[in-house]
């Protein structure tokens, strides 16, 4: 687990949750789906 300066408990990004994209697929970590979010604009899906 990461805990990034000047951030909330509520804030930490937990590295071993794996979102999928629902719009086009893509399926990685955290901190990778949501930069992907970002250009691909499409709801994330926990799926671990």
């Amino acid at each position: 687990m990461t805990l990034i300066r000047g951030k909330s408990a509520d804030d930490i990004i937990c590295e071993n949750r794996v979102y999928k994209c629902l719009g086009c697929g893509f399926v990685g970590l955290e901190r990778e789906a949501d930069e992907h979010q970002v250009k691909c604009d499409n709801p994330m899906e926990l799926i671990k």
